[in-house]
């Protein structure tokens, strides 16, 4: 688990982060109205976002890809009505660090050979100045994805330089 993550494998993590990064100000997180969805369309079936109420966390919006690992749609409710992701140590830590750190916070996490979990999480900003908001992407990959997805990373960082 990384807080203040830098950069991340996965293409459509890294574009999150740097829409982030470039919506956030010194130290400041994103305001979550700076944080468009047409932004990253490719990305929304990986994304839901939390939000912290007076109740505890509560899902705002779950991507396509979390309701079908939950099985049910999980908008509404309570972060903890899942038992598979309270056990699950990133999903748990990543967020409380996040709120915490009010950075970014990922990681990867190997489920086998040959799948890994890529997960990050980026907190928002509420109108009020406080973070209320966590942007999360949550990702399970094969080898094969994730060696293409490299590929491509490298190639990108090659036409940058």
């Amino acid at each position: 688990m990384i807080t203040g993550v830098e950069s991340v494998v996965l293409s459509g993590q890294n574009l999150l982060l740097s829409k982030w990064r470039t919506n956030s100000l010194n130290g400041v997180p994103a305001h979550r109205d700076a944080m468009h969805a047409s932004s990253f369309l490719s990305e929304l079936a990986h994304i839901s976002i939390i939000e912290l109420d007076a109740d505890g966390l509560r899902f705002r919006i779950s991507g396509s890809s979390l309701r079908a690992f939950l099985g049910e749609e999980a908008r509404g409710k309570s972060g903890t009505a899942f038992e598979a992701l309270t056990k699950f140590r990133p999903w748990r830590e990543g967020l409380a660090m996040a709120l915490e750190a009010q950075m970014p916070v990922g990681g990867v996490e190997q489920l086998s050979d040959e799948r890994s979990y890529h997960w990050l999480r980026l907190p928002l900003l509420s109108n009020s100045g406080t973070v209320s908001q966590i942007l999360c992407h949550d990702r399970v990959v094969d080898a094969e994805i994730l060696a293409k997805e490299a590929e491509t990373a490298q190639l990108a960082l090659r036409r940058a330089a």
